[in-house]
């Protein structure tokens, strides 16, 4: 889905090739004219149509603040030369939105170089072009990082407008296809992947062999609205609202110590929290889970923190203390053992998410029917009420 190459429409293109903006003569007086109007806000009816005030803007009227703020010293007139507009119109391209984008939304080249897998030197070479072909500066380049001018500022606010209709309409055009065929991108946690996840991909390719998975494992949210994933899986309170699914189920959560181990043994409510203790970390800091040990237990008892379910489990199984974890996890793995009910202010809720433009695309609606029968199937290990051993809820 690659979206490089992609022009946008030039303002010339926009406004009529017959317009006043296309007369050299028309468009000097018309400079002046801005240039004379510093202490006004661009925006007051130089750009009036809706239609053309996003393009215009986004241009030409970067130029032109950018004239009047001293950010480019060859003057309105240099900057509305017949070759800064050929470029400025005819040859912005969606590549060069996207390095601006990048850049905005990082706040350096390093980050911005590695989000568009392109090298360092490379994107700076390419920023640097991309200004003086415009004759604006985009960024300030300060220590502390880039920081968008007024004049980057509109062209990231129309890269994003931009991104957002590309995709829009690339989701819908790859989901008219009716046939069961072609990549599926899933986006879940590690947790959620392993202990059920990968049973149910394994199922539905057994049943679909034409479609081809492809799993994208992180507990950060990914954003579905720009493509990175067809379907989500999450254990989550709250989920985008630009995002349609289903909650499936209350993910339980309980304490649990090492089997057979010392703090597996002869745990007392009452002393339940003078125990050593796992908990997690910081980047976590919005499970429930996280918020209860910090209230409950006091922080020289915890000896271990990480910023994965796995990590937690593992330091628990290993004896560094006892911790809460998803039931559907503590209960599936014969080394470890509840040491108290299912805590009911500590839960989650398992969500199935898809996009609204591709809802409907017989790949996406196959599998979301699929995980759902089998969260079905297994409603009761997920909301705590098959323990393996050890205390019930």
């Amino acid at each position: 889905m690659a979206l490089s190459g992609i022009r946008m429409p030039a303002i010339v293109s926009a406004m009529g090739r017959s317009s006043w903006w296309v007369c050299p003569e028309r468009r000097a007086a018309a400079v002046q004219e801005i240039s004379a109007s510093a202490p006004r806000p661009f925006n007051d009816g130089v750009a009036s149509n809706p239609d053309n005030q996003a393009l215009f803007r986004a241009t030409a009227g970067a130029g032109a603040m950018a004239v009047r703020q001293n950010h480019f010293p060859g003057g309105a007139a240099a900057f509305f030369s017949d070759d800064a507009m050929k470029h400025s119109t005819e040859e912005l391209s969606w590549d060069d939105l996207r390095i601006i984008k990048a850049i905005g939304e990082h706040g350096g080249l390093m980050s911005a170089a590695l989000a568009l897998d392109l090298n360092h030197s490379t994107l700076s070479r390419r920023l640097s072009a991309l200004e003086g072909a415009l004759g604006v500066a985009l960024f300030e380049r300060r220590r502390t990082g880039y920081l968008p001018t007024n004049a980057g500022a509109e062209l990231l606010a129309l890269g994003g407008r931009m991104e957002k209709d590309i995709l829009s309409v690339l989701r819908r055009v790859a989901g008219q296809s009716q046939e069961l065929k072609g990549e599926l991108r899933l986006t879940t946690s590690d947790a959620l992947l392993q202990d059920f996840l990968t049973p149910v991909i394994a199922s539905f390719r057994a049943a679909h062999p034409g479609i081809q998975i492809d799993v994208i494992v992180g507990n950060r949210a990914l954003n579905l609205a720009r493509g990175d994933s067809d379907i989500a899986l999450r254990a989550a309170l709250a989920v985008p609202d630009n995002l349609c699914g289903r909650r499936m189920a209350t993910v339980a959560w309980a304490v649990y110590g090492p089997r057979g181990g010392r703090l597996g043994r002869d745990l007392l409510p009452q002393t339940l929290h003078e125990r050593p203790w796992v908990s997690y970390g910081k980047s976590l800091s919005g499970l429930k889970a996280h918020r209860y040990v910090r209230e409950r237990v006091p922080s020289q008892n915890v000896s271990y923190r990480s910023d994965s379910i796995y990590g937690v489990a593992a330091a628990i199984r290993n004896g560094l203390g006892i911790g809460l974890l998803p039931c559907m996890h503590g209960d599936l793995d014969a080394r470890l053992v509840r040491v108290g009910p299912v805590e009911r202010e500590v839960y989650d809720e398992l969500w199935l998410l898809t996009h609204p433009d591709i809802r409907k695309s017989p790949r996406v609606k196959a599998f979301m029917a699929h995980c759902g029968r089998a969260i079905e199937a297994q409603r009761d290990i997920i909301e705590g009420r098959a323990p393996r051993g050890g205390a019930s809820s």
